[in-house]
C-alpha cells in the first residue's frame, strides 16, 4: 500500500470513528504517520514543496513527531526559507531526545542565524536563549527515571545568558530578551544553590535585582548570604523583605532567620 493510499485509509477511518475518542486518536496518529512517510518520500525525489506540505500536516496531527521538525527544516532550506528553517530547528532542539541529530541541528541553526546586527538577529538570539533556558530547566526537573543535572544545567544557563545579553546589546528594549535574562538569572541561581555555590547565586540574584526589583529575589539572596556565612548582609535582605514582601510564609521564615544566633565562622560586615 502506498503512502497516498494510507493517507486516504486513515483519513476515512478517522471520519468513521465518530465519537469513539480512542479510535479517533488511533486513526489520527496513523494519518500523521502516513503524511510523515509521504513527506519523506517527497524529499527523496526532491519534491520539496510537496514534502513541506505533507510534513506540516503530519506535525499538525501529531506534534510529537519531533524528527519531522528537523527534516522539515532541511526541506525549508532547500526552498530557501531560512526563517522557517530556523523555527523548525529551534523546535527540534527544544523537544527532541535525539542527541546525534541535535548536534547537527545546532550546527545548521548557527550557520543560518541572522547577522549584520539586525532586529531579526536580536529576536533570534532571544528565542535561542529561551530554548536553552528551557533545556536547562528540564535538566533540573527531569523525569522520574532520571536525576537532576545541575552542572550541565548551569552551562546551558550560561549559554542562554550570553544570547540574552547579545540580544539586549542589539535591542535594549527587547521585552523577550529582558524577561528571559531575569528568568535565567534566577533559575541558574537555583542551580548554584543545588551545588552549594552560594557566592555565584548571590551574584546572579544581585544582577537580577539591579535589572528589576523583586522581593522574591531579595529573599533568595538573603538565604544565599545566610548559607555563605554573610550574616549581616543576610539580615539586611531579610529586613528589606519584611518591608516589601507580601508572602506571609516567607515573612515568617525571614523573621525566624533574623532571630537566629550567629553561626560560628559567620561574617559581619
Amino acid at each position: 500500500m502506498s503512502c497516498t493510499e494510507a493517507v486516504e485509509k486513515f483519513r476515512r477511518g478517522r471520519e468513521l470513528a465518530g465519537e469513539d475518542e480512542e479510535l479517533f486518536k488511533t486513526f489520527r496518529r496513523g494519518l500523521a504517520d502516513a503524511y510523515s512517510q509521504r513527506g519523506h518520500q517527497q524529499r527523496y525525489i526532491k519534491k520539496f514543496k510537496e514534502a513541506a506540505v505533507d510534513l506540516s500536516q503530519a506535525l499538525r496531527l501529531n506534534s510529537e513527531l519531533y524528527d519531522d521538525f528537523y527534516y522539515r527544516a532541511l526541506t525549508y532550506l532547500k526552498l530557501g526559507e531560512e526563517k522557517l528553517a530556523r523555527n523548525d530547528f529551534t523546535q527540534f532542539l527544544r523537544y527532541s531526545p535525539d542527541e546525534l541529530l541535535k548536534e547537527d541541528a545546532q550546527i545548521r541553526l548557527t550557520a543560518i542565524a541572522p547577522k549584520n546586527n539586525s532586529p531579526e538577529q536580536a529576536n533570534f538570539l532571544a528565542k535561542e536563549g529561551s530554548r536553552l533556558n528551557a533545556e536547562a530547566a528540564n535538566l533540573m526537573q527531569p523525569r522520574e527515571s532520571e536525576t537532576a543535572n545541575p552542572d550541565r544545567a548551569v552551562a546551558l544557563y550560561n549559554q542562554a545568558l550570553e544570547n540574552f545579553n547579545k540580544a539586549l546589546e542589539l535591542a535594549p528594549k527587547d521585552l523577550l530578551a529582558r524577561m528571559g535574562l531575569l528568568a535565567t538569572l534566577a533559575e541558574q541561581a537555583a542551580c548554584y544553590f543545588a551545588i552549594q555555590e552560594y557566592d555565584l547565586a548571590i551574584e546572579n540574584l544581585s544582577q537580577a535585582l539591579t535589572i528589576k526589583p523583586n522581593p522574591w529575589h531579595l529573599f533568595r539572596r538573603g538565604e544565599a548570604y545566610r548559607m555563605a556565612g554573610q550574616t549581616e548582609l543576610a539580615k539586611a535582605d531579610f529586613n528589606e523583605y519584611l518591608k516589601k514582601g507580601d508572602n506571609l510564609e516567607l515573612k515568617e521564615k525571614a523573621t525566624q532567620y533574623l532571630s537566629e544566633k550567629p553561626k560560628a565562622g559567620s561574617t559581619s560586615v
